[in-house]
C-alpha cells in the first residue's frame, strides 16, 4: 500500500499518483465517517491503473469544520474546487457512499463531461435511506447528536464495518453531524436526491447491500430502472463488508465504459 497525504483548501486527502494513470478516481465519505472507509481501495486491482484519491470531507476524519458550517450541497462545491484543481483536465470517477451519495450527485452536475462515470454506493435515494440520520437529526444541540449515535454505537455495533464507524464519529466534530443530518432529510425529501440522481447523463451504477435494502428505495430503482448490483451478505458498507467483490466491481464498471 502506498499512501501520499496532501491537503487542498484545508482539506486532509490520502492519494496515490501512478505514471500513466488512466484517470482519478475520487471516494466520498458519507456522514459521520472518514476516508478511512475506503483505505481499502489503495490496495485493490484500482491502484494498479489510476491516480486514487480519498478526503476527508470538512467536519469528519482529520480535516477541520469552518466556521461557515458547510452542509452536503456546500460540501460539494468545496470538492468541486478541490477537484477542479488537483485534477486539472484529466477524466474523473466518482464514487459515493451514503450521504456523500448526494455530494457526488452535485458534482457530476458541476464537472460535467470531466465524470466519465459515477458509482453510488448506498447513497440516498428515498426517505426510507434516512432513518439513522433522521434520529440525528432530531436531536437538540450538536453535542446531543453525537452524544446520541456514540451510545447507540456502543450498544448495538457488532462487526468491523460498525467499529470502523464508531471509531470514526468519535473524531467528527459534532455541528458536522448535526448539519449534515439535518440538511440531508430535506435534500432527500421523498424522493427528491433519488430523482437528481436517475437523470444524471452520466454512466452510473448504484451499488448496495443486500440486508439493507428498503422497500421503498427497492421499488424506486426498479422503476426508474437504474442500473443496480446488490452484495449478498452485506449491510450499509460493502466496500468493508465485501472488499474484494465490491473493488472488482467498480473496476469493472470503470473499464466498461
Amino acid at each position: 500500500m502506498s499512501i501520499t497525504i496532501t491537503t487542498h483548501n484545508n482539506i486532509f486527502i490520502r492519494t496515490q499518483i501512478i505514471p500513466d494513470a488512466a484517470a482519478d478516481v475520487w471516494f466520498l465519505h458519507g456522514i459521520g465517517e472518514s476516508g478511512l472507509s475506503f483505505i481499502e481501495a489503495f490496495e485493490s486491482p484500482l491502484a494498479k491503473s489510476f491516480n486514487l484519491y480519498v478526503p476527508d470531507m470538512p467536519g469528519f476524519g482529520a480535516s477541520p469544520y469552518p466556521d461557515s458550517h458547510p452542509d452536503q450541497k456546500q460540501t460539494a462545491d468545496m470538492m468541486d474546487d478541490v477537484i477542479r484543481s488537483v485534477s486539472g483536465d484529466r477524466p474523473v470517477y466518482l464514487v459515493g457512499h451514503s450521504q456523500g451519495g448526494l455530494v457526488g450527485t452535485w458534482l457530476c452536475q458541476k464537472l460535467g463531461d470531466q465524470v466519465k462515470g459515477y458509482v453510488n454506493v448506498e447513497g440516498n435515494l428515498t426517505s426510507a435511506d434516512v432513518v439513522f440520520s433522521g434520529e440525528m437529526a432530531r436531536q437538540p444541540t450538536p453535542e446531543a447528536c453525537k452524544t446520541h449515535v456514540i451510545q447507540y454505537l456502543q450498544i448495538h455495533a457488532q462487526g468491523e464495518s460498525y467499529w470502523r464507524y464508531y471509531a470514526s464519529i468519535r473524531f467528527a466534530f459534532p455541528d458536522a453531524l448535526l448539519t449534515w443530518a439535518r440538511a440531508g432529510l430535506a435534500f432527500t425529501g421523498d424522493t427528491k436526491s433519488g430523482e437528481e440522481y436517475a437523470a444524471l447523463p452520466v454512466r452510473k451504477l448504484f451499488v448496495g447491500g443486500i440486508k439493507s435494502r428498503g422497500e421503498k428505495t427497492s421499488e424506486f430503482i426498479k422503476s426508474h430502472k437504474l442500473n443496480f448490483y446488490g452484495f449478498e451478505n452485506s449491510g450499509h458498507w460493502p466496500m468493508i463488508d465485501a472488499t474484494d467483490v465490491f473493488y472488482n466491481k467498480v473496476l469493472n464498471f470503470i473499464t466498461s465504459i
